[in-house]
């Protein structure tokens, strides 16, 4: 029988691999096709582009050990160099890359763009509160939090919170009980033996996979949306999230293309905005392009990482360049 180290490993490398299949859902979310664009390759981006963050989030939760730390204030001085240094740093690159485009600059519009107010920084803003709220819960609070969250999703879902949100001038992806439920999962999950997790993830895989194949058929012949904030679209979402672990659980050995994608995928993640900005007229010329261009810029990303790497370990030697850039 599989040790407890063994499933830790296995699912080290299923939770690492499943990284690259949410950051291709996070770029989908933003690639800008043209109308020219068969509309099979725009409804596909589409119907998964809501996944990654919430395969994100339960990751995120799953790592996330509160017990490493004494205190809060431990834990706060550890993710303000490792996530909030790089969000804030590269976030301001983004905006500066945008006012020049847009030839429009202004501090409450820079604010705005870093907290995640109309860009796509909210994950950031998400992630950072959820450290906190979760520094203090316990597996009662992890329940409510589930339930805060499905109330707070079907609410937006039928515009009952459209007002509120109004009022505090931000969007649905800034309130932060559309996202405490995903995060709850993965604190769940954390505390589950580890071979008994692996266990059910092999177990299962296929038909996870044939259900969400299933859902996925169903809601694009249909044209249905599945954002974060549709109807069924949680569900859909989860559905999805489990689908790419059944996926990831294929490959339990390491494949050093996967596992360089995703220790780079945080700063893709930070700085793909600029990527598409810069590759849009390149992969809207051709169907071909069009269909892999996610990719393409996960691609070029994960390049122009790996160069960075190179050049400061081989010439520049600064030890706050990986801090500002997120390097994992």
């Amino acid at each position: 029988m599989m040790d407890e180290m063994q499933a830790d490993k296995k699912i080290s490398i299923i939770a690492s691999n499943a990284r690259v299949f949410f950051l291709i859902s996070i770029v989908s979310a933003h690639i800008g096709l043209s109308e020219t664009a068969p509309i099979v390759i725009q409804q596909f981006w589409s119907h998964i582009s809501s996944i990654g963050v919430v395969g994100y989030l339960i990751i995120s939760s799953y790592y996330y050990n509160k017990n490493k730390w004494t205190n809060i204030y431990e834990m706060l001085k550890r993710k303000t160099t490792t996530v909030l240094v790089p969000w804030f740093i590269m976030g301001s690159v983004g905006y500066c890359y945008k006012a020049i485009l847009s030839h429009s600059m202004s501090i409450i519009e820079y604010l705005k763009f870093i907290i995640g107010n109309g860009s796509y920084l909210y994950y950031m803003t998400v992630l950072f509160l959820c450290f906190i709220i979760f520094y203090y819960s316990n597996w009662r609070c992890n329940i409510l939090y589930i339930a805060l969250s499905l109330v707070s999703l079907l609410l937006t879902s039928g515009g009952y919170l459209d007002d509120i949100i109004d009022s505090l001038h931000i969007t649905n992806y800034l309130n932060i009980l559309n996202w405490i439920g995903y995060f709850a999962v993965g604190q769940f999950l954390q505390i589950m033996d580890t071979r008994k997790l692996f266990d059910i993830m092999t177990k299962y895989k296929n038909l996870c996979i044939m259900l969400f194949s299933c859902a996925f058929i169903i809601v694009f012949v249909n044209r249905t949306p599945v954002n974060y904030f549709s109807n069924l679209g949680w569900a859909y979402n989860i559905l999805g999230v489990i689908c790419i672990f059944s996926i990831t659980s294929f490959i339990v050995e390491k494949n050093i293309i996967f596992e360089i994608i995703s220790k780079d995928s945080f700063t893709v993640y930070l700085i793909h905005f600029m990527i598409i900005g810069v590759t849009d007229n390149i992969y809207n010329r051709f169907i071909i392009t069009q269909a892999v261009a996610p990719l393409i810029v996960i691609i070029i990303g994960v390049f122009v990482v790996q160069i960075m790497r190179w050049i400061n370990d081989k010439y520049i030697k600064l030890n706050w360049i990986p801090i500002v850039m997120g390097f994992r």
